[in-house]
């Protein structure tokens, strides 16, 4: 069958580029004026300002041991280094790496399947709108996506030539990448040691060990340095990051919806990496792979307890995982975006059930064939499948599975477009049911979870507030208040109304917010402030102490203190409580103000510690 136009390779892959620049300048537009656009926040503050500080500083390698996976820090580290910090950069610059993936879907189906295949996976691509979303989110997700093609399209290069060693080395050196910029990755180059050593059968035995070893090797080249970074500046292993045994948990426990969420046990929002509670737990300091073992410990220990309910649980993630819902887990979300920001995103685009359910018609019509490249897209799609549900799941994380469902469902649709031309009807029908079926269920039923925007309302109010901007941001605190109650936003809330003058109704919201989470230290810390903006200097103090009985290491309540007990004249109580504050604070700056005040204090006569 004679496809025309499509059977062009050059008109193939300059019609899905064009597709892909288009509809991201649209949204680049229709998103700039969106006051997300530039403030960033959650996982995103955080890498920003992880780069900025190794730009300003100079000191890209002490440390502890990673938390986080450390490559977008050091990729963002790289692009402000050389161009200056800009966040609309960072979107372009993710924005061209997005099109370099649907140009990689189109090279990696012209080599499994016909042109026409390779087009249409590649246009599935450009116009899949979840990936245009996130290419303008400070979040790794679009390097990812990019690399786990990459690595594809190395491999299957690299099949059936035996002279192919380069290609079996950098396809390992990208896994390396990939897993430097999410660790699940891990599992998923396993897969690909599975494939070569069990799908490449007819190569001989010494040639598929040869593509084995190189192309772990070329993962461990990568890896290994940050290892040793982490060995040298923490003086700990920690392999790539310290936060696989924390996502386990939080993914894995008696209470775990199969989607990221603030367990009952602790507070991920004061204690971002668990290590207080565990270090509290277990009575002793820990280092971060003594943290992270802890945390998977506490996982296995329900997956021994109740295997019923960790098998019903990994199901259910399953089942997220291809739910038609977009799961969001960064305080903002896709949907947010196209209520309120985006109309391109509410064209009738491909979405992730029309994606998934033409990627299964793709493994249906491909049973029974024996192509090597087809086995590799199954491997690593179950690879990455598995790596996301036994932790939990979110659009995020499913990403990078996109554009291999895509290059299936293009062969499907290939598939059926044939098979009816030729009248072949009784193996193409049941294609075109399902697929009707799946279109009818994205039409007439509505989506299985409601939106939630209490974050992004949350986060609102934050710009807003910080904009200076209080009758804003309390409305927008409200809004969120509207979706469900939340700590944050109580204690938020709290304080514009102390900005706006609503003394009365601040203390309220903070007293709302210690209610909703007594062992977090800020409601108390902001009600302490508010006491001292109305002069109830003693109610401030009590307000501060019951911060530090909550958490002895909350800076912030011992500035405080020292601050309010030397303008009291209580000078041994306001040494006692910077000199705790020394203790706590590593940045220079902060110290050396703490340090002069100690030293003003130390020149003042001395009276009785408060009481």
């Amino acid at each position: 069958m004679r496809w025309g136009i499509l059977e062009n390779r050059k008109a193939g892959m300059l019609i899905a580029a064009a597709v892909a620049v288009v509809l991201r300048f649209i949204y680049l537009v229709e998103i700039s004026s969106a006051p997300f656009f530039k403030n960033l926040f959650s996982d995103s503050s955080i890498f920003d300002k992880w780069a900025m500080t190794m730009v300003n500083s100079g000191d890209w390698f002490s440390g502890e041991p990673f938390f986080m996976a450390p490559l977008y820090p050091y990729f963002l580290g790289v692009l402000y280094r050389v161009f200056g910090h800009s966040i609309p950069l960072v979107h372009v610059i993710q924005s061209l790496i997005g099109i370099g993936s649907v140009l990689l879907v189109y090279l990696i189906g012209e080599r499994l399947f016909k042109r026409p295949a390779a087009f249409i996976a590649a246009l599935l691509t450009a116009a899949y709108p979840v990936l245009i979303y996130f290419e303008n989110l400070v979040l790794v997700e679009t390097l990812q996506v990019f690399l786990s093609l990459l690595m594809v399209y190395l491999l299957l290069r690299a099949v059936g030539r035996p002279s192919a060693k380069y290609f079996w080395l950098a396809a390992g050196v990208v896994a390396g990448l990939s897993a430097l910029a999410r660790p699940n990755v891990l599992l998923v180059a396993l897969c690909v040691l599975l494939w070569i050593l069990i799908e490449l059968h007819r190569s001989p035995k010494a040639e598929r060990y040869h593509a084995a070893l190189l192309f772990t090797f070329g993962a461990a080249l990568v890896i290994a340095p940050v290892t040793l970074r982490n060995a040298i500046a923490g003086r700990d292993f920690v392999l790539i990051s310290s936060n696989g045994g924390l996502n386990f948990f939080i993914g894995n426990n008696p209470d775990a919806p199969g989607v990221y969420y603030n367990s009952s046990g602790f507070d991920l929002d004061s204690d971002p990496s668990g290590r207080n509670f565990a270090e509290r737990e277990t009575g002793r300091l820990l280092k971060p792979s003594g943290v992270s073992s802890y945390w998977m410990g506490k996982g296995l220990e329900f997956v021994r307890s109740d295997p019923g309910g960790f098998l019903a649980l990994l199901l259910r993630k399953a089942s997220l995982f291809f739910s038609m819902n977009e799961i969001p887990q960064v305080g903002t979300s896709y949907q947010f975006y196209r209520a309120n920001y985006a109309p391109l995103l509410k064209l009738p685009l491909p979405d992730f059930l029309i994606v998934s359910l033409l990627g299964f018609l793709g493994i249906y019509f491909a049973v029974g064939r024996h192509s090597n490249g087809l086995r590799l897209l199954l491997w690593i799609g179950g690879g990455f499948i598995l790596s996301i549900i036994v932790i939990f799941v979110s659009d995020r994380f499913r990403l990078p599975i996109v554009p291999f469902l895509a290059l299936l469902g293009a062969f499907a649709v290939t598939e059926i477009v044939e098979r009816v031309r030729r009248w072949d009807f009784p193996f193409a029908m049941p294609a075109v049911i399902i697929l009707a079926g799946g279109i009818l269920l994205e039409v007439f039923i509505p989506p299985q979870q409601k939106d939630d925007f209490a974050l992004e309302y949350q986060y609102l109010g934050n710009l807003y507030y910080d904009a200076g901007q209080f009758r804003e941001a309390a409305a927008a605190y409200r809004r969120s208040l509207d979706y469900h109650d939340n700590y944050f936003t109580r204690n938020n809330f709290g304080n514009t109304l102390a900005q706006l003058g609503d003394v009365k109704t601040a203390v309220a919201e903070y007293v709302q917010a210690m209610k909703l989470n007594p062992r977090h230290p800020l409601a108390n810390f902001n009600l302490g402030n508010l006491f001292i903006q109305v002069g109830e200097y003693d109610r401030a103090r009590r307000s501060f102490e019951r911060s530090i009985k909550i958490d002895p290491r909350f800076a912030p309540a011992y500035r405080n203190l020292a601050i309010l007990e030397s303008e009291h004249g209580e000078v041994e109580a306001a040494l006692r409580h910077f000199t705790t504050l020394l203790s706590l604070v590593s940045d220079p700056e902060v110290r050396k103000s703490v340090e002069a005040d100690i030293t003003r204090l130390k020149s003042l006569p001395s009276t009785a510690p408060s009481k």
